[in-house]
């Protein structure tokens, strides 16, 4: 019995993982960067308000809301590594096909899924733990309690809990770590807002079971109690028991990933997707037989026969003659087929104009502009994640050998790999450009300098003299300048986020550390630079109007201007050229340079990076 128990509480597979972990330089270096980033916004906002401080004693009190910055910091911290960090927990067994030995060894299938979310949050605990020393300077200030601290990294560790859970489930159920990487996050968006969506659109009535709360359709978002903690609108006891529905629906997710890596651990054969295509040969199979040897016919035989595993022939418009790594990897690359972009194109404009139809004069603008920010972070992230594969999964496959030995040289080689990445850029500019046009449309256009004559800034009216009317000279300029920012911005910063993620595909060996080391690096390049110079701005006591070029030190400033038309805050006291056009054109080169900068630095790497000197081809 002491054996049975001892094996219970040795939890093998976490003091592997950990073991591992510890063994990863990444690992130290990933908890350096994010403690100087945690100490970068702590000392932005500590400058922001000794700014405003009279002397010294006007700063006690102040810890709640330096407190809170921390918080929110941590909050999207976590949101942005704990499903990168936690998405390939059970993949990674079934690609080395390891998954099978551990349930055959005495480690149960619960314990396998127990073992694996710990293992996974302990390095997100590790930043919580390195930001502590940060919340006890704003302990010191005062205006906040330490009950009030230990509810505040109670709701974060929950947060790590549930996107850890949620994270395993899809690791268990699906066949790639990247597959599991945006499942996570569309589960996470359902069960955030469905119901909150659905309460807006009058289609649920919205609950009232918690008078004490206003918005009780939020009840599954734990940042909602964040807020709540922070703004002070609800007792304690109160913020603490709405844990427990959102326990409730973790656990369940939990739960589920346990049948999960039961059901989906025997390899291909097993998979969701093949499931998936024998559900519909079910019901595709009498059609098949009813409708023999027509077109109908045909195309429900070859489904019925994929999904009973037998050989199918499929005819191929291209074969690969010229450029056969272009023809493999357009191939088995699904986002790249038009028809499918096109659908999602659809579906978003629906989407977007129903968000327009609820809200038609109050909050058009912010919502559009919302929706614009957060599908060009979706496009962002699909060319990461999709870069990241091309070379991540040769050598997962064990397949990268083999097209080395092709007697094409290094810049061809990547030319052809890259080619499918290029390919999926150009599509996703298709659902940028129909919100672009979308909020033209339906959104407030500001006159442009191209025909605006007074330009100064004593003679520029923010107010109504500066609004465009559709139809007229002014608003074709203005919107033709919008459309030209938008669009250039999403092109190149999909570029930028391709070669960052060719450079980290090509120096790691697994597709979620170059996933992981490109979302890190592009976090970085968008936060560091904004930060640093507001905190040298503040500690010198200069206004940004005095320096425009901060405008340009991180992607989102200009690309939230041009979304709101604010383009002419950047030039308005005359310390660049007063024009817009000239703002647009700027910004291009700084962040195109920067693209050309990391091209050409990777082109004269490659032989490095890829560990293959080119040699003559007779």
């Amino acid at each position: 019995m002491s054996d049975s128990y001892r094996s219970v509480f040795e939890l093998p597979l976490l003091k592997r993982e950990l073991i591992e972990l510890a063994q990863r330089k990444r690992t130290y270096v990933l908890r350096c960067i994010c403690l100087c980033a945690f100490a970068l916004v702590f000392l932005t906002f500590y400058a922001e308000l000794n700014s405003r401080a009279v002397n010294m004693m006007w700063m006690l009190g102040r810890g709640r809301e330096m407190s809170s910055v921390l918080f929110v910091t941590l909050m999207v911290t976590i949101y942005a590594l704990a499903p990168a960090m936690a998405c390939a927990a059970i993949t990674s067994e079934k690609e080395k096909q390891t998954l099978g030995l551990l349930l055959i060894s005495r480690l149960t299938p619960h314990g396998i899924v127990l073992e694996k979310i710990c293992s996974r949050m302990l390095p997100l605990l590790s930043l919580v733990i390195v930001a502590a020393p940060l919340f006890g300077i704003t302990y010191l200030f005062g205006g906040i309690s330490f009950r009030d601290t230990s509810l505040g990294l109670m709701i974060l560790l929950f947060t790590i809990f549930q996107i850890t859970a949620v994270a395993i489930f899809c690791s268990a159920v699906l066949e790639t770590g990247i597959a599991a990487f945006w499942a996570t996050y569309l589960i996470l968006a359902v069960l955030y807002f469905t119901w909150p969506i659905l309460v807006e659109s009058h289609i649920l009535p919205r609950p009232d079971f918690l008078p004490s709360l206003s918005e009780e359709e939020f009840l599954f978002f734990p940042g909602y109690q964040l807020v709540m903690l922070v703004e002070q609108t609800q007792s304690l006891a109160g913020i603490a028991l709405l844990t427990v529905p959102q326990l409730m629906v973790t656990l369940l997710f939990a739960v589920a990933a346990r049948f999960g890596v039961v059901w989906f651990s025997y390899g291909a054969a097993f998979s969701l997707g093949r499931q998936w295509l024998r559900l519909q040969a079910f019901v595709i199979r009498p059609f098949a037989a009813r409708f023999r040897g027509t077109k109908v016919g045909v195309e429900a035989a070859r489904l019925v026969a994929e999904a009973d595993s037998l050989p199918v022939e499929r005819s191929s418009a291209d074969l690969p003659d010229l450029k056969p790594i272009r023809w493999r990897e357009n191939r088995r690359n699904r986002l790249n087929r038009p028809r499918m972009l096109l659908i999602v194109s659809a579906a978003l404009f629906l989407l977007q104009w129903w968000v327009w139809a609820q809200n038609p004069n109050s909050y058009a603008g912010d919502l559009c502009a919302m929706f614009s920010f957060v599908l060009l972070i979706v496009a962002v992230l699909m060319v990461l994640t999709q870069t990241c594969r091309l070379f991540g999964r040769e050598r997962e496959q064990q397949t990268l050998h083999a097209l080395l030995a092709t007697p094409l040289d290094n810049r061809e080689i990547l030319k052809q790999k890259r080619s499918g990445v290029n390919r999926l850029i150009l599509l996703l500019l298709i659902p940028v450009m129909g919100t672009c046009f979308f909020n033209v449309f339906f959104t407030t256009v500001r006159i442009s300098t191209l025909t605006r004559t007074h330009t100064s800034a004593g003679n520029y009216y923010y107010g109504a003299r500066s609004v465009a009317h559709p139809g007229n000279i002014d608003w074709f300029c203005a919107s033709a300048l919008y459309v030209t920012c938008a669009m250039g911005n999403a092109f190149i910063y999909m570029h930028l986020v391709k070669w960052i993620a060719l450079t980290f595909g090509m120096k790691l060996n697994t597709q979620m550390k170059a996933m992981i080391g490109s979302l890190v690096s592009v976090l970085v390049l968008c936060l560091v630079p904004l930060l640093m110079g507001a905190l040298i701005m503040i500690s010198i006591g200069m206004d940004p109007d005095d320096f425009p070029l901060w405008f340009f030190m991180s992607p989102l400033i200009p690309t939230g201007m041009n979304e709101f038309h604010d383009r002419h805050e950047i030039y308005r006291n005359n310390w660049l050229p007063d024009s817009d056009v000239f703002v647009v054109i700027f910004h291009f080169m700084i962040y195109g340079g920067l693209v050309l900068i990391l091209r050409t630095w990777l082109m004269l790497r490659l032989p490095t990076l890829l560990h293959r000197r080119d040699q003559s081809i007779d």
